[in-house]
């Protein structure tokens, strides 16, 4: 054998080792990396994102937190790992909803949600957070029994149905309209709930003042007949007292204000729709004959938000809806506020964990004031896993076109 083959035996064995070692190093780091890796944090969100569910209100929940996982994971994320979001649409369906509900919780591996809206869909998932646990919050979904059945996982930053009607009739009072009304309601736990809290408070005041209410479904599409009866009710009421949801709403409207039933009593939205598009969809709707129009809302006047990234969410959903958020998409971001809290404090992502730290938490609210949630035992209290820092205002389109940043607040006179 020559010297020139067995120096290049040589050199190819060298090369080959050197293959060996590489491929080995690249092998342990992949490897490493993997083993390194840490899943990310799963945000759930189950809501409305087709008709004849509340749409409008479900696409901007999702956009919420979408903002939400892309503000966090540009500050760290949560626990040294990613938050993702990942979504469903309940579609005014419970049994949709639950069955979602259960993927994302066995399947996606959520470790929190928000988004069931309606309270037909909310107050079944919230049952079923009992099988399917996870920590859930709620704003605008106002069915008592969200919170009155004391569910371990469950929390409301928002407001419900008791507080919504009593203190709805004491504008109907302080206006000299709350003798006679009538209330045009959904036939679900919300408009049900809503109706009979309007009422009992009305009678509270008034032993005698006539409420007549009438209950219609989720999701028609035509209101004519009801409103044909609500037409021919003798003595004329003072107050029609619209008690919807979303699309519903806006058609039930249209139809009141063709019908020509302002002119004869006072037209009062128990939900604050108009504001959810601020109040594109209220023109559209109702014409120039909605200027003078009324809404109850628990936005406070001259709205601000007073967080750092309370004002990071209003100025990027403002770029992605083109008008600012409602006020209980405020509170939905401040809900993940406290979710992420609990997470980063106690270092968990058990919902046990997490439960026993939000029922005690004190955080400062986005516009105002703090959050702490009120834990009453007694059972059938809605006082439990409660927020109750908030008011009722009244608010009046004065001229057309008028968006909502802009309404005139008539009512409590002493805070607008």
């Amino acid at each position: 054998m020559s010297k020139k083959t067995g120096f290049s035996k040589i050199l190819l064995a060298v090369v080959i080792l050197v293959i060996i070692v590489a491929v080995s190093i690249a092998a342990g780091l992949y490897y490493s990396n993997r083993s390194n890796t840490k899943p990310p944090i799963v945000l759930g969100v189950l809501t409305p994102l087709s008709p004849p569910a509340d749409y409008i209100s479900g696409r901007q929940i999702l956009v919420t937190a979408q903002i939400f996982a892309n503000y966090t994971n540009s500050h760290g994320g949560l626990l040294g790992r990613k938050v993702v979001v990942v979504s469903q649409n309940e579609n005014l369906d419970p049994s949709q909803a639950i069955a979602s509900l259960q993927q994302m919780v066995t399947q996606d591996h959520i470790v929190g949600l928000i988004g069931p809206w309606e309270s037909l869909v909310a107050l079944p998932v919230a049952n079923a957070t009992q099988s399917y646990p996870v920590i859930t919050f709620f704003t605008y979904s106002w069915s008592d029994a969200i919170t009155a059945n004391h569910y371990k996982y469950v929390f409301r930053v928002g407001v419900f149905n008791s507080i919504i009607g009593a203190q709805l009739a004491k504008y109907l009072e302080w206006a000299n309209i709350s003798n006679n009304i009538v209330i045009l309601a959904e036939q679900s736990p919300f408009g049900i709930g809503f109706a009979q809290a309007l009422n009992q408070s009305i009678h509270s005041y008034n032993q005698s003042a006539i409420v007549n209410t009438y209950y219609t479904p989720p999701g028609i599409t035509d209101y004519t007949s009801v409103l044909l009866k609500i037409n021919s009710l003798t003595p004329t009421p003072k107050a029609l007292v619209v008690a919807l949801n979303v699309p519903g709403v806006i058609t039930a409207n249209k139809e009141i204000y063709d019908m020509g039933l302002q002119n004869k009593m006072k037209v009062v939205q128990a939900v604050d729709w108009p504001t959810y598009d601020g109040g594109v969809s209220w023109w559209q709707a109702v014409g120039q004959a909605g200027v003078g129009g009324v809404y109850a809302s628990y936005a406070p006047p001259h709205l601000k938000v007073y967080t750092d990234s309370g004002q990071y969410y209003v100025q990027q959903f403002e770029k992605i809806e083109g008008h600012p958020p409602a006020f209980w998409l405020i509170w939905y971001w401040d809900c993940l506020r406290i979710w992420a809290q609990a997470i980063q404090a106690t270092g968990s992502t058990n919902p046990d964990v997490l439960a026993n730290y939000i029922a005690n938490i004190n955080i400062t609210a986005s516009t105002g004031g703090y959050i702490t949630f009120i834990n009453n035992p007694t059972p059938g209290s809605p006082y439990w896993h409660q927020w109750v820092g908030y008011q009722q205002y009244i608010y009046q389109f004065t001229q057309y076109n008028q968006s909502t940043a802009d309404t005139q607040c008539i009512y409590p006179p002493n805070a607008c």
